[in-house]
């Protein structure tokens, strides 16, 4: 069996009134698109990952009140179907 790697982009959008400040993958910071899209700031990254590999990405907006409802998390349609896991996301107040 041959294993490859995985590339995947990840699209973050804020709340509205907000700039894009910063990505991360684990403790680097990471290049990446900012861009906006109907009044949302959107920061754009490209992941590979080889296989059994995990990563955490945090992406960073400031600027405007973040309670604009549920944090969401979507993805695009796989080829094949992946096992089902739980995914943390939690969103975290920036001092200073």
């Amino acid at each position: 069996m041959v294993q490859v790697n995985i590339k995947t982009i990840i699209l973050a959008y804020g709340p509205p009134d907000s700039q894009n400040l910063e990505v991360t993958r684990g403790s680097e910071t990471m290049p990446y698109h900012p861009a906006s899209e109907a009044g949302y700031p959107v920061s754009q990254l490209a992941v590979e990952l080889a296989p059994g590999e995990t990563s955490t990405t945090r992406f960073y907006f400031i600027g405007a009140d973040a309670k604009y409802g549920a944090l969401e998390v979507m993805h695009t349609p796989v080829l094949n179907l992946l096992e089902s896991k739980r995914v943390e996301v939690r969103y975290e107040e920036m001092e200073g």
